[in-house]
């Protein structure tokens, strides 16, 4: 089980992550970015701020959309240092 620092850590790698690649993706809200993976503004924030957990069809949704660099799918994994 992961201490509360450690699940901080990872949701702050993680948003890192997203917000990165929606630099690239030229994509500078939650709201674009929901509609572009099927979400809404709310889900969308809800997810990046930690209050909703992501599945696994959501990180594919968002790789599909945002291309991921290997770096940060070590982001979104936890496995950054």
């Amino acid at each position: 089980m992961l201490r509360p620092q450690q699940t901080a850590k990872r949701r702050r790698g993680f948003e890192s992550a997203v917000r990165g690649a929606m630099g690239r993706a030229l994509i500078r809200t939650n709201k674009e970015l929901g509609q572009a993976v099927g979400m809404t503004e709310t889900q969308m924030s809800y997810r990046m701020n930690g209050k909703t957990k992501w599945s696994i069809e959501e990180v594919w949704a968002l790789d599909s959309v945002l291309h991921f660099t290997d770096e940060e799918k070590l982001m979104l994994i936890g496995g950054a240092k």
